[in-house]
Formats: C-alpha cells, structure tokens, sequence
C-alpha cells in the first residue's frame, strides 16, 4: 500500500495541476478531440510514446555513417588510422543473431544509451546520430557517448567481437545505473507515503487526545508530547 501511495503521490496527486493544465491546453482553443478521435488507440500510442519495437532497419537508420561523403569520412576521423569500426558497427546492427549481433531486445537498450530516448521517436530521429574516432583509445576502453550532441565516439577496436563486447557492456553498464536510480526514487516514493501516513496517525492521535480533554486535564505536556513522538 505504501509503494501504490507512494507512487500515486509521485506521478498523480503532485502533478494533478499540470495534468489538468494539459488537458485544457487540447480543448480551450480548439477542440483536438475531433481530429485525433481519427487515430486508433495503437496509433496514439505510437504518435505520443514512440516505437519500442525496432528493427534492425530502424536502428541502422538512426546512425549517419562516415561513408555518406568524402567530409564526413574526415570528420570522423576512422578512415584516416585505417579503421573499419564503422563497417563492424553495421554489420552488428544488421546481424539479427542474439550470439554474434545486436538482438531485437537489445536494439532499443542502444537507441537509449546512444540517445537517452526510451523508444524511437514517430518519423525517427531529428538528429541522427553520428560517429567519431576516440583517439587514444584501444581494445580495453569503453566506447562514450554524448547525448546532447548525438555523437558516439568509439576507438579503433580490432574487431567486430570486440567492439559487440565493449558496446554491450557500456549499454548494461547504463541499465544498471538506471536501475539503482530506479531504486533510489522507488525508496523516497516509500518514505515520504510512510511520512505522511506518520503525520496523519499523529494527527489523528492529537485530535483524539483534545477531544478526552487532555489538554484541559492538568497533564504534563511533555507527557503528550512523548505519547505523540
């Protein structure tokens, strides 16, 4: 009961203004009941979720690889150390195989490392992503991404096994985080439902002890203070 209180609080109760404001926000003006009663409910979840299901198709297409010109070749700066990262990352990401690719499960848990994006945007990314060389960097390192800025930037691993295992280890490494925050909001959601179910027993303790006449009664207040603490 605490974990549903909790949660309620978090995600209903202390955002009801907000929620409420949203709602007006869809009819004061123009009535959008009309134009999205058009859509079915999939097609709604889609249009305000997002895609959780992605192919390999779609995830290939959220990356802009360095072979689309002779300048971003140059940008990334792989072809210049002779590096064919680039060429192992898609053929990762077109290997559909769980052992030896990037499974269907795994995809989104990429999009989400590369982008910081649950599930793939209706009509995709509005930048795709891109891929930089991390200079200095060998076999033992991690790739890193940066979020803001939709770049991924990978160094010259030896091989597709190496760089299918640094990439999935940097992807658990972020779920785990995740998780442990997770966690962390799940136990605040639980203490402050447990707080306030203590305020409202104390307070309900108080007003019984005002109506027995306590107060009036020439007990010692720190006496009802203790009694209520």
């Amino acid at each position: 009961e605490a974990i549903v209180a909790g949660c309620r609080q978090r995600l209903l109760t202390s955002r009801a203004g907000s929620l409420r404001a949203l709602r007006e926000g869809f009819t004061e003006h123009v009535d959008l009941r009309i134009q999205l009663g058009a859509f079915s409910s999939a097609e709604m979840r889609l249009l305000l979720r997002g895609n959780t299901r992605l192919s390999a198709a779609d995830l290939l297409g959220c990356f802009r690889m360095p072979d689309s010109s002779l300048s971003a070749q140059a940008a990334a700066g792989f072809a210049a150390v002779g590096s064919e990262v680039p060429r192992y990352l898609r053929e990762l990401i077109l290997d559909e195989s769980p052992e030896t690719g990037i499974g269907a499960e795994e995809r989104l848990h990429v999009l989400e490392w590369a982008t910081a994006l649950a599930s793939l945007p209706c009509g995709g990314l509005k930048d795709p992503i891109t891929l930089k060389l991390w200079e200095d960097r060998d076999d033992n390192d991690l790739p890193n991404v940066h979020t803001c800025t939709a770049e991924v930037h990978l160094p010259a691993y030896s091989s597709r096994s190496v760089l299918r295992a640094k990439l999935l280890q940097a992807v658990e490494l972020l779920r785990r985080r995740a998780r442990v925050d997770g966690e962390k909001l799940l136990q605040a959601a639980i203490e402050g439902a447990r707080g306030r179910e203590i305020g409202r027993a104390h307070e309900r303790r108080s007003r019984e002890m005002v109506t027995r006449g306590w107060a009036g009664s020439g007990r010692d207040w720190g006496e009802i203070l203790r009694q209520l603490l």
